[in-house]
């Protein structure tokens, strides 16, 4: 990654140890960890070592399920927080790049803390796990070869980070781009990276995803869902069609509707559940 400066830079360095667990930690930067992305609940965990030691061995199993894949770039997907009630079951995506000049396998991601704004990061794989997910579990999305191509010279170039909105709505519209969460800015790279596109902004992105029927996720709401406990400081709904409103329906961009996106258009390889 050549501009450094666009992303908000958390290290964390970790040894191997002996027995299960597969790696301890050496150091730790500190301050608080991100706090949960794209799920409806927010919450502050501290760092255990238990937890720690399961990120660690997490991210040993989502590393050698990359290296088997053979690939350059690909997207990965956590669990972060039961959200089944709404058809959901992976919560958060980031792009996996394995020559990112920072070291192996680095993951740039869009993390929000429950508050109305998000930074864009570039982390470790164990990293991507330590914000006490619902379990450990990973999911790794193959993209075609010319789709991975458009994206790691768009991780090479920097261009991946101009599409990150920090204006942050865990609901935010997939056709608009008042806000963003954390599975549209991967969509949108997703979209540039198909149809070649390195200066393209979030219009351009948005565009080529309607002219390829990209179809969204629907959260239902109640009305006492909406009015009792999901006016959070990271949900926003101004930017939805008054009809989302009126029937308590709103379209988002899941992990599953990434998938199913890449799928319908002949652009997903391979699709690896790591447990």
């Amino acid at each position: 990654m050549t501009r450094d400066t666009s992303y908000v830079m958390t290290r964390w360095r970790f040894i191997e140890a002996l027995g299960a667990v597969a790696a301890a930690v050496a150091s730790l930067v500190p301050g608080t960890l991100p706090a949960r992305a794209s799920e409806l609940a927010c919450a502050d965990g501290a760092c255990s070592i238990d937890k720690v030691a399961s990120a660690a061995a997490a991210a040993k199993r989502l590393e050698r399920a990359l290296d088997k894949t053979g690939v350059e770039v690909a997207i990965i997907a956590r669990v972060g927080s039961d959200l089944s009630r709404h058809g959901i079951s992976w919560t958060h995506a980031g792009i996996a790049w394995r020559d990112d000049p920072a070291g192996r396998w680095q993951v740039v991601h869009v993390l929000n803390d429950c508050g109305p704004a998000s930074c864009l990061y570039r982390q470790g794989l164990m990293n991507f796990f330590l914000d006490e997910p619902l379990h450990y579990n990973a999911l790794v999305l193959v993209p075609s070869p010319a789709v991975r191509a458009g994206l790691a010279v768009r991780l090479a170039t920097g261009a991946a980070c101009d599409l990150h909105q920090p204006r942050y709505s865990m609901l935010a519209y997939p056709f608009a781009t008042s806000y963003q969460n954390s599975n549209q800015f991967v969509l949108e790279n997703l979209a540039l990276a198909q149809i070649g596109a390195m200066d393209g902004d979030r219009e351009t992105a948005i565009d080529h995803l309607q002219q390829t029927r990209f179809q969204p996720h629907v959260v239902r709401f109640s009305g006492l869902e909406r009015i009792g406990g999901s006016f959070k400081a990271n949900v926003r709904f101004d930017d939805h069609p008054r009809a989302d409103g009126h029937n308590n329906r709103y379209s988002v961009v899941t992990v599953h509707a990434v998938e199913r996106w890449l799928a319908a258009n002949g652009a997903l390889d391979a699709r690896v559940e790591v447990v």
